[in-house]
């Protein structure tokens, strides 16, 4: 993630969560990374949504097209 180097990450838990820091600082979280994800400042995915944005990335235009109509129960004209 550009820009979420872990001193950046330190920072941001020292300005805006200190009491998580405090935490990560007692070592109940395992990485700066954990304790970013509890406080909100990393935001993780589920699985599955990530590989669905992995793969509408790959999709031609044709296939991005061909999906949204299948979704809205557009079925054209087979």
């Amino acid at each position: 993630m550009a820009g979420k180097t872990t001193d950046h990450l330190l920072r941001r838990l020292a300005r805006d969560h200190a009491e998580i820091l405090s935490g990560y600082n007692r070592g109940e979280f395992k990485t700066v990374r954990a304790a970013a994800r509890a406080a909100g400042i990393i935001k993780v995915d589920p699985p599955a949504l990530s590989e669905l944005r992995r793969a509408w990335k790959r999709a031609s235009p044709e296939e991005r097209a061909t999906f949204m109509a299948e979704i809205s129960g557009d079925k054209g004209t087979d």
